[in-house]
């Protein structure tokens, strides 16, 4: 930190401390008195000194004295309370300076303040300053002191709260501080500490050079020596012995000179993991040293937080006084400056009501036992926090708006008032009666206000005011709807307390409506059931925005009412234009039970036998090479069917080393493929984890298929530059190395095959003949029975109609299997199947509405909630169950548990071929890729996985509910 700001804020924080301590009383007093007069031999002997002589001085003696001296007082600990009472002038001086310290704190400790919470300092800045205002009127005249003598006292406990909030605040600042200037030395002399063990470790360096060159020389010298005594001794063998006396010495002195490079090699390594090891440890002392930082930083700033916090229930319960004054004995003061405060007061109120409200609330969750009477108190919270939110917009008349925050603020204190009772008389039964009655009244004066917000405060709503049921599944939004307002009434929560009467009339009153709406009587009485689903869908909206607190007040005061009153006349005549029918079940009137025989016929399979056998022979003979074997068709032509068929064929398993199946879609990530591949190769079970994608996957999947023969399938395959990258590495394996190793391709893209194509031609795979149809259809509707003779024709034409293709004529069968065995119903299906013609996806979409629509009401939300897993993936049946369970999808009965229902709700939809079973005792299943873009499609056209879908409800005394949003994550 730069030394003058440094000095600034010691300084600063010297002045306030001073000002603040001031007015301490008793033995405290005497010690900062003394402290006070040091400092003023201290100021007085600086202006004996130069300019740069007094920085320094202050610098480096005076201020670091007196804080010394400050902080041996203890200060922290004192709250900053005086016994004595203050004069209007000390007073007034000590606001004044508070003033500027709560103006200048943020600048000095910003991370203290977060912006989450400067909202709150700012509040606080901005009620002081009222109140600061307001005793400006009573010094100035402008208000006699007999009106309001009880609150003056108020006011210098407030002012010594705010000046110990201020104090703890610049003590934080320069603690930190002086951490930091402690450690900003270390590094300086670590770094010096450093840089004098680098001189030293090469003047080492040198000496050794310096060692080396001596040993040299000295080598040299030796060996003239030893020539001259060799050529006295025997002159005539000189030449021969001088030659080999050269090359050993040479040797030796290559051997010396190797030694001492292996010797400083040696120390430098040593050097070098010491150097390491140091880094290491003082990395690690750094990452310790920060966590611990990090974490007294949080401590700190929570601290602050709630200091905050608690510093502003006490402050505005002051500005409460204040304005019940104001309302009161102020209102007919003719006081030019008295009038121009209370409009200041009252446009700054919302936001710290508001927030007061919201503590208060907090306040009551926390420290007040639960019992009627705090339930009321909370109830009367959540209206006023409903007003409170709506108040800033334009649906409060504006010359009335003052009036309403009076009336407002009057009802907050009260609030205030009765919390402060029951805590203080939790233990005494006789006050809690009487508390326990006058709790009653908050709720008389909720129902007073709400009819002058009607009549008085809020602008009427333009008649044309009125929503439109948006969504197209009628029935499936009616069951949510009633499901949803039962979980309302059966909640904890206060908020719905509040309007617990109204959820309960709309619930009544749609329940009973519901009942005479069937399948049948939605078509003949079309534009009546149209009125019913609009005015339910207003109750819906009006309700959560009330629990959200989203335009609330309008939404209590107008919308929800007026829609009560639209549902009766509704009813009415529904019951006047309707014949009630009792044999009207919400699920379908014309299903019958489902047996447990038919969750197996996702298993089957009919016709392509011999293309069964083909690719079969293709896989297991031929050439040596790798070959491909592709298979193309349209959607819901069986390709994934017959290729699942054919993998799992007993000859094909023991055909090939090693099998790996990839399902492609619309995946754009080709190394998250090969993964996939890669991990069923290596034959790693388990879900994939996207985080453990090794970057140089190809080379690893290259080097296990290496010499073994393999088959891969590759799986709903849509373009050629995937395909190129999937197979790469395949095609980089020597051909004399692949053994007769097959790739099975299934796509709807001819091309794709093509480009593909190594020696088999694609299988173009064709639709399924009349008789393979019927066969189909009969078996997926009867199992192992036949069909009786009076349904056969019907059967036949409804076969015929489904055009061959697999996926209909399961679909199909999955309808009339729940269907009771009359031909007038069979005639039914057949004749909503007359109009389709199954040549692209569009159409084979409509028979998935079909299959869809012949859904249980309750087992619609649970089947299109499918559309949250990935396409092509298994789903874990029991995950499943559990997650229906949580969202609350599943609606136990008396006769049923949970797990029951949700044992059928799966039975159900396996029935209904909407989804396939995996696994042998179906342990997993899966969706089509249409029926999965049927069921993302579905969701986001019904809004059923939207925010006023569903409200989470608490059990615990929370006097608000969270909105729940179920997340969908759609495939695009």
């Amino acid at each position: 930190m730069d030394q003058i700001a440094k000095l600034k804020l010691e300084l600063t924080f010297l002045s306030a401390c001073l000002q603040l301590c001031y007015y301490i009383s008793d033995g405290f007093n005497a010690e900062m008195s003394c402290i006070s007069y040091e400092v003023h031999d201290l100021v007085q002997s600086l202006f004996h000194q130069s300019g740069d002589d007094m920085l320094v001085k202050l610098k480096d003696h005076v201020v670091p004295r007196l804080l010394e001296n400050i902080d041996s007082c203890k200060i922290s600990d004192h709250h900053f309370e005086s016994s004595a009472t203050m004069t209007d002038d000390q007073l007034v001086e000590l606001l004044d300076a508070l003033l500027v310290n709560l103006h200048y704190l943020p600048k000095v400790h910003a991370e203290l303040l977060l912006p989450s919470r400067r909202t709150q300092y700012e509040l606080l800045q901005n009620v002081f300053g009222n109140l600061r205002d307001f005793h400006d009127l009573i010094i100035n005249g402008c208000i006699e002191r007999k009106t309001i003598e009880c609150v003056l006292p108020q006011f210098q406990l407030m002012a010594e709260r705010v000046g110990h909030f201020c104090f703890v605040l610049l003590s934080y600042q320069l603690d930190k501080t002086d951490e930091k200037d402690v450690e900003d030395e270390d590094d300086e002399d670590e770094d010096e500490e450093d840089e004098e063990e680098d001189e030293d470790e090469d003047e080492d360096e040198d000496e050794e050079n310096e060692d080396d060159e001596d040993e040299d020389e000295e080598d040299e010298e030796d060996e003239d020596e030893d020539d001259e005594n060799e050529e006295d001794e025997d002159e005539e063998n000189e030449d021969d012995e001088d030659e080999d006396e050269d090359e050993e010495d040479q040797e030796d002195e290559d051997e010396d000179e190797e030694e001492d490079e292996d010797d400083e090699n040696d120390e430098n390594e040593e050097d070098e993991d010491e150097e390491n090891e140091d880094d290491e440890d003082e990395e690690d002392k750094d990452d310790e040293e920060e966590d611990e930082e990090n974490e007294k930083n949080e401590e700190d700033e929570y601290e602050v937080y709630s200091m905050l916090v608690h510093l502003l229930l006490k402050i505005i319960s002051i500005s409460l006084e204040v304005m019940h004054i104001c309302s009161t004995n102020l209102k007919a003061s003719k006081s030019a400056e008295v009038g121009r405060f209370i409009k200041q007061l009252l446009q700054a109120s919302p936001d710290i009501l508001r927030e007061y409200v919201i503590h208060l609330q907090q306040h009551m969750i926390n420290a007040i036992t639960p019992s009627a009477s705090a339930r009321n108190i909370h109830v009367m919270i959540e209206f006023l926090l409903i007003i409170l939110t709506d108040v800033s917009k334009a649906i409060i008349r504006q010359d009335k708006l003052f009036v309403l925050l009076e009336r407002v603020g009057a009802l907050i204190r009260e609030v205030s008032i009765f919390i402060r009772n029951l805590e203080e008389n939790s233990t005494n039964e006789e006050n809690m009666k009487k508390i326990s009655r006058a709790s009653q009244d908050l709720l008389e004066n909720i129902e007073l206000l709400k009819k002058d917000l009607k009549h008085v405060f809020l602008k009427a709503p333009a008649d044309s005011c009125q929503l439109c049921f948006p969504m197209s599944d009628g029935p499936l939004f009616m069951t949510l709807l009633l499901r949803n307002l039962n979980d309302f009434l059966n909640s904890n929560a206060d908020s719905v307390v509040l309007i617990e009467e109204e959820i309960s009339w709309v619930k009544e009153d749609v329940e009973h409506i519901r009942s005479f709406f069937g399948n049948v009587e939605q078509e003949l009485h079309r534009d009546l059931w149209t009125r019913v689903l609009d005015v339910a869908y207003e109750a819906e909206h009006a309700i959560n925005s009330i629990l959200a607190r989203d335009r609330g007040l309008f939404q209590l005061i107008f919308l929800l009412p007026n829609t009560i009153e639209k549902i009766k006349l509704v009813k009415k005549e529904v019951q006047e234009k309707i014949t009630k029918n009792t044999s009207i079940n919400f699920a379908n009137s014309h299903n019958t039970p489902v047996e447990n025989k038919l969750s197996k016929s996702s298993k089957i399979i009919i016709g392509f036998e011999e293309e069964t056998e083909w690719i079969i022979r293709k896989l297991t003979s031929g050439p040596s090479e790798v070959d491909v074997i592709s298979i193309v068709g349209m959607p819901g032509l069986g390709k994934t069917t017959l290729a699942y068929r054919v993998y799992n064929d007993k000859s094909v398993i023991g055909h090939f080393d090693v099998r790996a199946w990839c399902t492609i879609d619309q995946e754009r990530n080709e190394k998250k493929l090969l993964q996939k591949i890669f991990n069923q190769v290596i034959g790693l079970k388990g879900s994939f984890n996207e985080d453990r994608i090794d970057n140089d996957v190809a080379d690893k999947l290259w080097k296990h298929l290496f010499g073994k023969r393999y088959l891969i399938l590759l799986d709903d395959l849509w373009d050629t530059a995937t395909w190129d990258e999937l197979t790469r590495p395949l095609y980089t394996i020597p051909s004399e190395f692949h053994k007769g190793s097959r790739v099975i391709l299934t796509s709807r893209k001819n091309d794709v095959a093509l480009h593909g194509k190594c020696h088999s031609a694609p299988l173009d795979l064709r639709l399924l003949r009349p008789e393979e149809s019927w066969e189909l259809l009969e078996k997926r509707v009867f199992g192992e029975d036949h069909c009786p003779d009076e349904l056969k024709d019907v059967g036949e034409k409804i076969a015929q109609k489904c055009d061959g293709l697999p996926l209909v004529l399961d679909l199909i069968g999955g309808v009339i299997s729940r269907k009771e065995k009359k031909e007038a119903l069979w005639l039914e299906v057949l004749n909503n199947l007359s109009s389709f013609i199954f040549k692209d996806e569009e159409e084979v979409m409509k028979v998935i509405q079909l299959s869809y629509g012949h859904l249980s009401d309750h087992l619609k939300p649970c089947f299109l909630y499918l559309a949250s897993y990935p396409k092509d993936e298994d789903t874990d049946i029991s995950l499943l169950k559990h997650l229906w369970s949580n969202e609350g999808l599943v609606e136990p009965n008396d006769l049923k548990s949970v797990e029951e229902v949700t044992k059928i709700y799966v039975d159900e939809l396996i029935s209904s071929s909407l989804v396939i079973v995996r696994g042998g005792r179906h342990t997993s299943c899966q969706i089509n890729d249409l029926v999965h873009n049927f069921c993302s499609i579905k969701a986001r056209m019904e809004k059923l996985f939207d925010l006023t879908s569903s409200i989470f409800l608490s059990s615990s005394s929370s006097s608000h509910l969270m909105l729940r949003r179920r997340t969908i994550i759609y495939d695009e």
